[in-house]
């Protein structure tokens, strides 16, 4: 059976990861800006 907090963990490590990826998009794009 996979644990609630599993999940919750997970969730929490893609929000992260994605907002790590989108940040360097977006200090890249003002670089070349």
């Amino acid at each position: 059976m996979e644990r609630p907090d599993a999940t919750v963990h997970d969730l929490n490590a893609r929000r992260v990861l994605r907002t790590r990826i989108l940040g360097g998009v977006i200090s890249e794009y003002r670089y070349i800006a």
